[in-house]
């Protein structure tokens, strides 16, 4: 009997370790900073504007100027 949780015990640490070395990783935070959240913002509506040649033909038919909602995304 003794041997038979033993042999449970250790599948089930063999199970659960990996788990809890993905959960520790995914808490440390890499994110970036405010300023370089703003930036990136900024960088996308700058080449979407200069590149995107559907846009104006996107907010006829969706009614949604993209551009103008820069300032919602950049504080949400």
């Amino acid at each position: 009997m003794k041997k038979g949780w033993g042999k449970i015990f250790v599948i089930l640490i063999i199970l659960i370790t990996p788990l809890l070395l993905f959960l520790n990783e995914s808490e440390k935070s890499t994110g970036l900073s405010k300023k370089d959240k703003v930036e990136e913002v900024e960088y996308l509506c700058k080449t979407i504007e200069e590149n995107y040649p559907f846009l104006e033909v996107n907010e006829r038919l969706t009614g949604i100027d993209w551009l103008s909602k820069k300032e919602s995304y950049l504080y949400s």
